[in-house]
C-alpha cells in the first residue's frame, strides 16, 4: 500500500473532530468497503485499526439494521487476517460505550463466529456464546459454557442473563433487551442440558458389600462382585456406566421441561409499565417465578451431578468444608476387605486423614468456585485411594508436617489456585514409589477423564521417602476447563 492506506480513518476522524461527525451508516459503509477492497493489502496496524472503527461503528447502534448487518459480514472476514480479535473488540466495545451483553444482535453474532473459529475467548463474551451450539465441542467447553449460565467467573450469580431480567424486568426501557438475552440463555440451558453425557453424572454408590445384609456370601465373592462393580464403574462405556444414575436422567427431563415451559412463557409476555395495571403485575409475577424456578433448578442439578460449589465462607471454614469433607466420605466407600482378599492382602484397618491448613490462593474478588466434580472424577481419586491397600503396616506421618504427632495410612493435602484445585494423596507402599507409578502409567485411562475436563495426574510431588507413595491431581473450576485443557495440550 501507499502512504494514503490510511485516508478513511482520517477522513473520520477530521469530521469528528471538525464536531461534524459522519453519520453511523456511512462510517461502516467508508470502513466495508476499505476491507473488502484493500483488507489483503493493508499492514496490521492499519487493518486493525479499521476493523475496530467498522465494528465500533456498529455497535453504536442500538438495533439491528442493514448496515450493521454489513458490518457483521464484513467483519466475518477478520477471522483469516493475523490480527489481535481480541483487542480490536475489547476496543471497539469500549469506543463505543457498549458492553457486550448489550450489542445489537448483528455485533454479537460477528463475535460468536469467531469464537467458533477460536480467535476469540467465550468467556470474556458470554452473551455472544450463547448463539452458538454446544454440538460437537468438547466436555470441557460445555462444563465452562454451563457454569457461566449459573454464575461468572468470579462466582457472582447476578450477572447471568436470567438474573437480570428479573431484576430489570419492571423497568420499561431495559426490560426488551434483557428479555432478548434471557431467551437466549434459555436456548443455551436446554442446548447444553441435552448434550451432557449421562455417564459424567455422579451418581450414589451402592453399600459397601462388606456390610451388606446377606452375610452367607464368602469373601471370594464379595471380592468377585467388588472388581466387577469396579470394572463397570471404570469402564466409560458399559451399559453399567451409561444407566447407572436414573436420577440424573428424571432431573434432566423435568429441568427441560421447565425450560421449554419457560421459553414459551417468556415469549408471549410484554414489556410494560405495571403501575396501576393488575393484569400486568400478575403476568409479571408468574413470569419471574418461571425463571426463577429454571435457574434455581439448573443450579441444584449442577451441583448434585456435575460441580461441587464452594462458597468463599465455606472454603475458609475450619470445620464445615465441602472438598475435605467430601473426600473424608469417599474414603469409606472402596470395600478394602474385598480388595485385601482379591489381590491376596492380609486384611487390617486403614485410616484417613487431611493435612490442616489448607493452601487456599483465591482472590478476594471471588464470591465462590465450582469444582468439577462428576463420576469420572469421583472414580479416579476412589482409584487412587485404594491404592492404600497396598501400604506398609507403619502408619506414616504427615507428610507436610501440619499433624507432627499422628500417623496414618494416607494422607491427603489440597491446594486451592487461581483457576483449580490440586489434591495430593500420600501413602506407604510395599514396592519402590517409582515402581508403582510406572505401574499405574499403563492404567492411564482410568483418569483420562481428568484430562479431558482440563485437569491432570502427576506424582511425586510431595515424596520424602522412596516407599511413600504420592499422587496429585489438579482439577479445575468450572469456568476455566477449556482454557486449562489448551495450554496443557500445548
Amino acid at each position: 500500500m501507499t502512504g494514503l492506506d490510511d485516508q478513511a480513518l482520517v477522513l473520520c476522524a477530521k469530521a469528528e473532530a471538525e464536531g461534524q461527525p459522519l453519520p453511523t451508516e456511512a462510517r461502516i459503509e467508508i470502513y466495508a468497503s476499505q476491507v473488502l477492497l484493500f483488507g489483503q493489502e493493508f499492514g496490521s496496524d492499519t487493518l486493525s485499526e479499521v476493523l475496530t472503527q467498522l465494528l465500533s461503528a456498529a455497535a453504536e447502534e442500538q438495533g439491528e439494521t442493514t448496515h450493521t448487518a454489513l458490518a457483521a459480514l464484513v467483519f466475518l472476514l477478520s477471522e483469516g487476517f493475523s490480527v489481535d480479535h481480541s483487542r480490536i473488540v475489547r476496543t471497539a466495545l469500549r469506543n463505543a460505550k457498549c458492553q457486550e451483553h448489550s450489542a445489537n444482535l448483528d455485533v454479537q453474532m460477528a463475535l460468536s463466529n469467531l469464537i467458533w473459529n477460536q480467535k476469540l475467548d467465550g468467556r470474556e463474551f458470554p452473551s455472544a456464546q450463547r448463539l452458538l451450539t454446544s454440538s460437537g465441542t468438547t466436555i470441557a467447553e460445555r462444563y465452562d459454557r454451563l457454569y457461566l449460565e449459573l454464575a461468572s467467573l468470579d462466582g457472582d450469580p447476578h450477572s447471568t442473563p436470567l438474573k437480570r431480567f428479573q431484576q430489570a424486568s419492571r423497568n420499561v426501557a431495559e426490560c426488551p433487551r434483557r428479555l432478548e438475552h434471557a431467551l437466549h440463555s434459555l436456548d443455551q440451558h436446554e442446548d447444553l442440558l441435552r448434550h451432557i453425557d449421562v455417564a459424567w453424572a455422579r451418581s450414589p454408590k451402592p453399600q459397601d458389600a462388606s456390610s451388606a445384609a446377606d452375610g452367607s456370601r464368602t469373601k471370594k465373592e464379595i471380592a468377585t462382585q467388588a472388581l466387577a462393580q469396579a470394572k463397570a464403574t471404570l469402564d466409560m462405556d458399559s451399559p453399567i456406566a451409561m444407566h447407572r444414575e436414573p436420577g440424573f436422567l428424571q432431573a434432566r427431563e423435568q429441568m427441560l421441561d421447565d425450560i421449554v415451559k419457560t421459553h414459551k412463557t417468556l415469549e408471549s409476555y410484554q414489556c410494560q409499565d405495571l403501575t396501576g395495571n393488575p393484569a400486568a403485575e400478575n403476568a409479571h409475577s408468574k413470569v419471574i417465578a418461571s425463571v426463577k424456578n429454571v435457574r434455581d433448578g439448573m443450579t441444584k442439578l449442577a451441583w448434585r451431578f456435575l460441580f461441587l460449589h464452594m462458597s468463599r465462607t465455606k472454603l475458609f471454614s475450619n470445620e464445615d468444608h465441602p472438598l475435605e469433607n467430601c473426600l473424608t466420605e469417599m474414603f469409606k466407600r472402596p470395600d478394602f476387605r474385598a480388595l485385601f482378599e482379591a489381590k491376596g492382602i492380609d486384611e487390617r484397618m486403614l485410616t484417613f486423614e487431611i493435612s490442616m491448613n489448607s493452601d487456599i490462593q483465591i482472590a478476594e474478588r471471588i464470591h465462590s468456585v465450582d469444582l468439577v466434580w462428576d463420576q469420572h472424577v469421583e472414580d479416579a481419586i476412589e482409584h487412587f485411594m485404594s491404592n492404600t491397600i497396598y501400604a506398609l503396616r507403619e502408619r506414616i506421618p504427615d507428610q507436610w508436617q501440619r499433624r507432627p504427632d499422628e500417623t496414618h495410612d494416607l494422607w491427603a493435602s489440597i491446594t486451592y489456585g487461581e483457576n483449580a484445585a490440586e489434591i495430593h494423596l500420600c501413602n506407604a507402599c510395599n514396592k519402590a514409589a517409582k515402581t508403582v507409578e510406572i505401574e499405574l502409567l499403563k492404567k492411564r485411562g482410568r483418569w483420562h477423564r481428568i484430562e479431558e475436563v482440563g485437569g491432570t495426574v502427576y506424582f511425586g510431588k510431595h515424596q520424602v521417602v522412596p516407599d511413600t507413595f504420592q499422587v496429585s491431581l489438579s482439577i479445575p473450576y468450572a469456568g476455566y476447563c477449556r482454557s486449562l485443557r489448551t495450554a496443557r495440550r500445548r
